[in-house]
C-alpha cells in the first residue's frame, strides 16, 4: 500500500533487530547514513579530482546542507539514498579508470590480470549499489541513469569507436535492469496509485 520501493524498510528492519525500535534508534540509521555520506563525498571528490582541499570543502558543504541536516533527524530514506548515490559514483569512476589502465598496460600480463579483476569487481559493486539505489527511492532511477550516461561519455572519450570496451558498462546496466524486473509489477501498481489517490497529480504536457 506504500508508494516507495522496499530497500529502506528492509535495512531499517534489520537495524531494528540490532538496535531496537525506539524513535531514537530508528532515526539513528539516518544519522549513520548521513555521516557516511559526508565521509564518502570526501573520498569521492578526492579520488575523482585528486584534490584534498576540494574534497574537504565538498564534505563540509554536504555536512552543513539544510536538507542533509533535516533528513538525518528523520526516519526516512533520503540519507540512505544519498550515501549509496555517492558510493555508486565512486565505484563507477574506479571501474572506468581501472579499465583504462588495463588497456594501457598490455605489455605487463600480471598487472593486466590484476587490473581486470579489480575493474570487474568495481563494475559488480556499481551494479549492486545502483540496484540498492533504485530499490530505495524511485527518483534515484534518475541518478542511476545519470551515472550510466557519464559512463557512456567516458567510454566515448577514452575508448572512442572500440565498442568492445563498452561491454562491461552495458552489462552493468543490463544487470541493474534484470535485478529490478521482479519489482516492476509492483512499481507500475504504485505508479498508478500515486497518480490516482496521492498528492502528485497526473503529468500533463
Amino acid at each position: 500500500l506504500d508508494v516507495h520501493p522496499p530497500m529502506y524498510y528492509i535495512f531499517l528492519r534489520i537495524w531494528s533487530y540490532i538496535f531496537g525500535s525506539s524513535l531514537f534508534s530508528l532515526r539513528g540509521m539516518s544519522v549513520l547514513f548521513g555521516i557516511g555520506t559526508v565521509i564518502s563525498v570526501y573520498y569521492f571528490v578526492n579520488y575523482a579530482f585528486k584534490n584534498r582541499k576540494a574534497a574537504l570543502l565538498a564534505a563540509l558543504l554536504v555536512a552543513v546542507n539544510p536538507f542533509q541536516i533535516q533528513y538525518v533527524t528523520e526516519a526516512r530514506m533520503y540519507t540512505m539514498g544519498a550515501f549509496f548515490a555517492v558510493i555508486a559514483a565512486l565505484v563507477l569512476i574506479a571501474a572506468l579508470r581501472t579499465q583504462s589502465a588495463y588497456y594501457a598496460n598490455k605489455a605487463n600480463i600480471i598487472l593486466q590480470a590484476q587490473l581486470k579483476k579489480r575493474f570487474l569487481l568495481y563494475y559488480g559493486l556499481f551494479t549492486l549499489f545502483s540496484t540498492i539505489l533504485i530499490y530505495t527511492h524511485y527518483y534515484l532511477l534518475f541518478t542511476v541513469a545519470a551515472l550510466g550516461f557519464y559512463g557512456l561519455i567516458y567510454c566515448a572519450i577514452y575508448f572512442r569507436t572500440k565498442l568492445s570496451r563498452y561491454v562491461w558498462l552495458v552489462l552493468s546496466g543490463i544487470g541493474i535492469g534484470v535485478l529490478f524486473l521482479p519489482w516492476l509489477k509492483i512499481f507500475l501498481f504504485q505508479f498508478k496509485q500515486v497518480g490516482a489517490g496521492y498528492w502528485i497529480p497526473p503529468m500533463d504536457k
